[in-house]
């Protein structure tokens, strides 16, 4: 009867162990799994956030083709308006040269003499 005891304990020991190693190789595979699920969360989050971060851009600062050209766009009004402009103040420019260089005042300024200075004559 011992001996049946024994063998029993054994058989109920060795089931025991292969459920210890059924779960333990089933909780190895969840973990990994779980793993691999994060991972693949993380991927997508990371690609929708970069979605995001796209959108955000091109609706703040436009793409760099569109900068370049409202850029160009810009320069080229402000050209036009500095002729323009020159067209406009060029006749009161040369106008007010030649009354500079026309319109000398050509009296002789005598120096004043400073008391104690004799005269010399």
């Amino acid at each position: 009867m011992s001996n049946e005891i024994i063998q029993e304990l054994q058989q109920a020991e060795e089931t025991a162990s292969s459920y210890i190693e059924l779960a333990t190789k089933f909780q190895v595979k969840r973990v990994h799994q779980a793993k691999d699920e994060a991972i693949e969360d993380i991927k997508r989050l990371r690609q929708m956030k970069q979605e995001e971060f796209e959108l955000y851009r091109k609706e703040r600062l436009g793409s760099s083709k569109e900068n370049v050209k409202e850029n160009e766009e810009r320069t080229q009004k402000e050209i036009k308006e500095t002729i323009k402009y020159a067209q406009t103040k060029k006749k009161e420019a040369i106008q007010l040269l030649l009354d500079t260089v026309l319109n000398i005042d050509l009296e002789i300024v005598t120096p004043k003499k400073e008391e104690g200075e004799e005269k010399e004559n």
